[in-house]
């Protein structure tokens, strides 16, 4: 992700004005791409010499937080971090706090709020043609909880606006070697999320699972399919006379709907988060729920691990630390 970030912020004529990484290859191959960018393998004295207003966090998960904290310390006013942030609630909650008190724009690089095929979907939510959402069910594949679910989760926090109440789940530890490495593991499973506003997420990411990813939104008077893939949405919902049927009338006549939406690529989902972070855009960037999306995830592990009783998201343990990437 690290030259995706680079390529957006050439785009948008901002100055890459140096690259770390501790191992040295990448860092060289970033340089002859990007002119004039210095290398470093060290973040610390990096900062230290360049001072840089702006600090991209693109690296594995167990280092982002503590990269974040030392930049703001040396100056630093805009943050761009790749997600989970943390992998501890506890200290996900600390770079928060320290950026409010800094007064430092963070932003997470959660794209789907900023993507077309999604704002699509949150402008049917509340129409009424369909009403209020009532469960998002996302069935999905071999993804990994914390290296994809974790998009969703943040997605139905998004368009519910409402927090997490209670998480069950019965998920595994995924078995499959990491592609970052030995030491990093995802999870496998599913998990059920209720928010306070009554709606509801399912999540399927069974390690069994080997091709495509489909959205149901259920709604008051109507259902939308949607693949995350290939932008392709179905839809079904009521006549507009039947509306005030209560829900019992489930099979009423319906009104079939259907689109395709072109997808941005990584580099466009990339700007619209920078943009949204320099204040050219509409939405914010995800922090809260960002951050809510990791507690949702750390109450799936602690659920699953006392037989998927529910799990307040709340009161998880703040310190517990899991070895996603």
């Amino acid at each position: 992700m690290g030259e995706v970030h680079a390529q957006a912020l050439t785009q948008l004529g901002i100055k890459l004005t140096a690259v770390v990484d501790t191992q040295g290859e990448r860092a060289i191959e970033m340089a002859r791409k990007f002119e004039g960018t210095e290398i470093y393998k060290d973040v610390t004295t990096m900062l230290t010499d360049c001072r840089p207003e702006l600090v991209v966090v693109a690296t594995t998960t167990p280092s982002r937080c503590a990269i974040g904290i030392v930049a703001i310390e040396q100056g630093a006013t805009y943050l761009m971090m790749e997600k989970p942030i943390a992998t501890s609630i506890g200290d996900a909650q600390q770079l928060l706090e320290v950026c409010k008190q800094q007064s430092v724009s963070l932003a997470i690089n959660h794209q789907s709020r900023f993507l077309r095929r999604y704002k699509f979907l949150k402008d049917l939510m509340g129409s009424e043609d369909f009403g209020d959402l009532v469960n998002m069910h996302v069935s999905g594949s071999h993804f990994g909880l914390a290296m994809n679910g974790i998009h969703y989760i943040e997605v139905f926090l998004w368009l519910t606006g409402s927090p997490v109440k209670t998480v069950s789940a019965n998920i595994t530890k995924d078995l499959s070697p990491n592609p970052r490495g030995a030491e990093f593991s995802d999870y496998s499973g599913s998990l059920s999320a209720f928010s306070a506003d009554g709606s509801s997420l399912t999540l399927d990411c069974p390690d069994r699972a080997g091709h495509g990813t489909l959205i149901v939104l259920t709604l008051e008077f109507g259902k939308v399919v949607f693949n995350d893939l290939t932008g392709e949405i179905w839809a079904w919902s009521r006549t507009a006379s039947d509306r005030a049927l209560p829900s019992t009338r489930y099979g009423t006549q319906t009104v079939r709907s259907d689109w395709v939406l072109e997808s941005e690529s990584l580099l466009e989902g990339t700007l619209l988060v920078y943009e949204a972070m320099f204040g050219n855009g509409g939405d914010q960037p995800a922090t809260y729920s960002a951050v809510e999306a990791i507690g949702v995830l750390v109450a799936a592990i602690e659920s699953s691990n006392n037989n998927g009783s529910q799990i307040d998201p709340a009161n998880v343990s703040p310190i517990s630390a899991y070895p996603w990437a």
